[in-house]
């Protein structure tokens, strides 16, 4: 580094870090990170990409205090433009970059943050996926509905679908309700689609119950759906039983729906067990 007065600060740091077992190294490196101004944070950053990981876990505490208050703005933006012109072969530094990338994401300026949600999703694969579902979820300004939906689409990735079911509309959830039934495991994230959409058709009513018990359950006692006494114990005996499982959902439903004969023969079935 052609600065001398900044390489002196970074040997100091560089020295904390390589002592990071004891106290006092470890509060001076942040006190010395603390230190640089603006300027030099960012070139510190660029710098340590390939040094410890203290030393960059140090650069994003001090990166996100400032982001939260407001303040240097301009340099965290300059050194995501930075950080978005570095071509490395190193996977380390690879790695290190897309991290302090999503890391800063929500401080950058808005066409810096649109062309780096750009690069990871044409970049494809699911760490790039991932990071664009994540940055795109948390920004208002940048977030679009459809584009999470294109995502599921491509990936089936259960993060997405849950977006959707947070996030989408009523008219849109009932349209796309079956495809998360089909490509869906986590029943959690059907129930509140469910719930969310404008309606539920039979089929796909029908569907739930085949592969959530449960959950099928849990939307008749939410929704008023009537449920015969052996419909009824038979989603309890298919719901998968266990701390892992939702059996406790199935049963807790089948209460709200003022069963009780069903819970006796539940019960009388637990007797009979023993």
């Amino acid at each position: 580094m052609s600065d001398p007065v900044l390489s002196a600060k970074l040997d100091r740091i560089h020295a904390c870090a390589n002592e990071m077992y004891d106290e006092l190294h470890r509060s001076l490196l942040h006190a010395y990170v603390a230190c640089l101004s603006h300027d030099e944070l960012r070139r510190t950053a660029i710098a340590s990409l390939d040094g410890p990981q203290v030393v960059l876990a140090a650069i994003r505490s001090r990166l996100n205090r400032l982001g939260k208050e407001d303040k240097a703005l301009p340099d965290i933006d300059a050194l995501g433009r930075d950080l978005l012109q570095i071509v490395e072969a190193d996977h380390k530094i690879r790695a290190r970059v897309e991290a302090l990338l999503s890391h800063i994401y929500i401080f950058l300026s808005a066409p810096t943050r649109q062309f780096l949600l750009d690069r990871w999703r044409d970049r494809g694969g699911r760490g790039a996926g991932g990071r664009w579902l994540k940055a795109i979820s948390g920004d208002d300004f940048l977030f679009t509905i459809d584009a999470v939906l294109d995502y599921w689409k491509d990936t089936r990735d259960e993060k997405a679908a849950k977006v959707l079911a947070t996030r989408a509309d009523a008219a849109l959830l009932e349209d796309v309700l079956p495809d998360l039934v089909e490509h869906c495991q986590a029943g959690w994230i059907i129930s509140r689609a469910a719930l969310g959409a404008n309606s539920i058709p039979d089929y796909t009513f029908n569907a739930i119950r085949e592969k959530f018990p449960a959950t099928f359950a849990y939307l008749c006692a939410k929704t008023g759906r009537k449920l015969s006494d052996k419909a009824a114990y038979e989603i309890i005996i298919d719901s998968v039983g266990g701390a892992f499982g939702d059996r406790g959902l199935a049963i807790w439903a089948i209460g709200q729906l003022n069963m009780p004969a069903v819970l006796d023969r539940v019960w009388d079935a637990r007797e009979g067990s023993k």
